[in-house]
């Protein structure tokens, strides 16, 4: 015989595993990790990449994302995360399929009756929350107490215990009913609302009144540098007290047919 004959010898099939991340800071930049096998204790030192499901560079060549383009959550040390193999047979290629949750690093985590509580949490504590039943989109910031919430019931609120700001070219703020600015400061005393422009302030409504109120304090209106002008089809001042009107210069009071002072 020119060969001896022998049995066929299956091709070995490794079946996914799980692993324990001991490492995730790839040199490389790559977002890979090097794993711990649990049923014998032993750590790999190969840096393993991680299955993610969306990955790539610039879609088509539209030179907006050169690289990261997708998702990029990597594993924490100490997760348990499962091992496979591309094709199932080539032991030279493991890649992580993802993390899983299990009786130590989870509860109330989801799932439940209806399954409708979807999250995401990060480990400073930031989280997204998605209500299905509800239509509610919630997301906290555990670090600064910070709240954006949609209700799923066409009301929107942030909540922040500093600063909120707003910047562009542009801001246009539109409601069908009502617009409130109130501030009452964190002390209930303190409130103030600035209102600031490099140039024209304009205070216009279309069919209604306006009306500036001090409950408490004083109302003051000044033009250091320019004229200070009341136009109107009729003008009235009124006061519970005293009134009076003075000028560093010259005061005139002009009517075009008379001016009338009753005591």
């Amino acid at each position: 015989l020119k060969y001896v004959p022998t049995a066929d010898v299956p091709v070995p099939v490794p079946n996914p595993i799980e692993v324990k991340v001991w490492d995730n800071e790839d040199p490389d930049g790559m977002g890979r990790v090097k794993v711990e096998f649990t049923f014998d204790e032993k750590f790999c030192d190969t840096w393993i990449p991680v299955m993610t499901f969306d990955a790539g560079s610039d879609a088509k060549g539209s030179g907006n994302v050169k690289v990261n383009r997708g998702t990029v959550i990597i594993p924490e040390i100490g997760d348990s995360c499962i091992l496979n193999f591309l094709d199932g047979q080539w032991l030279s290629h493991p890649f992580i399929m993802g993390s899983i949750f299990h009786g130590k690093n989870t509860d109330n985590q989801g799932g439940g009756k209806g399954n409708h509580i979807k999250t995401y949490t990060d480990k400073a504590g930031t989280y997204f929350k998605h209500n299905t039943n509800e239509g509610s989109y919630e997301i906290y910031s555990k670090k600064g107490n910070s709240k954006y919430f949609i209700d799923g019931q066409g009301n929107m609120s942030m909540d922040t215990p500093k600063t909120i700001t707003l910047t562009a070219t542009d801001i246009i703020l539109n409601a069908s009913n009502s617009i409130i600015l109130q501030s009452t400061g964190a002390d209930g005393k303190t409130g103030k609302i600035n209102a600031t422009a490099k140039e024209n302030i304009q205070v216009n409504s279309q069919e209604g009144n306006i009306t500036t109120t001090a409950e408490k304090g004083d109302i003051t209106q000044a033009a250091d540098k320019g004229l200070f002008g009341v136009s109107s089809k009729e003008t009235q001042m009124k006061s519970k007290g005293n009134t009076t009107e003075s000028s560093g210069g010259v005061f005139k009071i002009i009517g075009a047919s008379n001016v009338e002072i009753n005591k």
